[in-house]
């Protein structure tokens, strides 16, 4: 009744919009909620004037990961095969961008059978999920799939990683960001996720060195003068950004520009 003209349109909409509207006022992840007079109210995003899309994910992203996640087991079940689908992928180092790897939903069921054979997505859900992977902003669409590129959502956080700091120690850094989406490296579902991943035969990185789409992410914003890197002599805390080429360490990440 209310959709713009220009919203995404599926046959199957229809039948699926009362389970998809209780699903956004769950109080975990509230985007409508009643007011006094039972009318529906955005929770989250009525506040911005003509929305993009952009906007609405990062909302969405902001509902999805709240404060104080927990651990897996606490997690609301409706969310956990998201959660548990791009721990592995990021995890794997797979489908990164230069890798000449793209992520279609057969690549998925094959990287998901090997390492994660209790948790494959069935076939309707492997295309809504990759669909939604890049809605949030962690896929970027290539040729016939998908790459894995969260540098919208490493971006779209950076405000609530720095948190009013103009610059954090690298492993602050990757601590406050495992934290806040505990998908990326060092966070509390993806350690649950890589140790089920390592029983089934998946090698981790070296302790230190970070994953190659993240490093990928943060290497994006550096070249994009959001962010900027140092490097301190001697320094037993550093972390190594992982590429194709080569590692590459840092101390210190600092904002630039119009974020810091």
């Amino acid at each position: 009744m209310c959709r713009p003209e220009n919203l995404l349109w599926k046959p199957d909409h229809r039948k699926r919009f009362t389970e998809n509207l209780r699903f956004w006022m769950n109080e975990t992840r509230k985007l409508w909620r009643f007011d006094e007079n039972k009318k529906l109210h955005l929770e989250k995003i009525d506040e911005l004037k003509s929305p993009t899309s952009r906007d609405i994910s990062t909302k969405v992203l902001a509902a999805l990961f709240p404060k104080d996640f927990g651990s897996l087991d606490k997690v609301d079940k409706d969310i956990v095969p998201l959660v548990h689908t791009l721990a592995c992928i990021f995890a794997s180092n797979k489908f990164v961008p230069l890798s000449g790897e793209e992520l279609t939903r057969e690549r998925l069921f094959d990287l998901q059978s090997e390492f994660m054979p209790n948790s494959v997505l069935n076939n309707s859900s492997q295309a809504t999920f990759l669909e939604y992977g890049h809605f949030l902003g962690f896929f970027e669409s290539v040729g016939a799939g998908y790459i894995v590129d969260p540098s919208v959502v490493l971006l779209n956080v950076l405000p609530r990683i720095f948190d009013g700091k103009n610059s954090l120690t690298a492993r602050d850094f990757i601590a406050r960001l495992g934290k806040l989406i505990p998908i990326f490296d060092g966070g509390s579902y993806r350690l649950e996720v890589e140790n089920s991943m390592v029983s089934n035969g998946w090698s981790p990185s070296k302790p230190g060195v970070l994953s190659l789409s993240l490093s990928h992410a943060i290497e994006r914003l550096r070249l994009d003068s959001t962010i900027q890197l140092e490097t301190f002599s001697d320094d037993s805390h550093a972390l190594m950004l992982e590429f194709f080429d080569g590692q590459r360490q840092f101390s210190l990440i600092r904002l630039t520009g119009e974020r810091a």
